[in-house]
């Protein structure tokens, strides 16, 4: 395991606590059963602090945030917007009023002002009610 002209560094042995020169002036993790209530309240709201600022991931929380609301507002304009829901209104009469057709008709003319060719469409399929169609 040599890089650059040096060997490893030498390994050590794992340390031994009862062997150190620097005793530890109270044993730990100290026994809460045997401290005063009050002692007690103090070890575990520090802990719990640390425990709290130690799991905090601001910015992985950030983008979780972000990607389920995105995918929460994707999934329901594509639903009143663009799904067609055949199988629904297939056996009723055809003539019937999609509350969202407005809507659908607005947001139609919008992108075809965008996209020249035309953004989708709709045609009457014989027999099967409504279907979209994409150029």
């Amino acid at each position: 395991n040599r890089m650059l002209g040096r060997s490893a560094p030498p390994r050590l042995p794992p340390y031994n606590f009862a062997l150190s020169p620097y005793r530890a002036k109270k044993p730990w993790p100290p026994e809460l059963l045997e401290l005063p209530r009050s002692k007690q309240f103090n070890f575990e709201r520090r802990f719990k602090r640390r425990l709290t600022a130690k799991s905090m991931r601001p910015k992985l929380n950030k983008w979780v945030r972000t990607l389920q609301w995105t995918i929460a507002v994707v999934l329901l304009t594509h639903c009143f917007w663009f799904q067609e829901w055949v199988n629904v209104y297939e056996h009723e009469d055809p003539d019937v009023f999609v509350p969202v057709e407005p809507l659908r008709r607005k947001t139609k003319e919008l992108l075809d002002s965008v996209f020249w060719d035309g953004f989708y469409t709709y045609e009457e399929a014989p027999g099967k009610g409504r279907t979209s169609k994409s150029k």
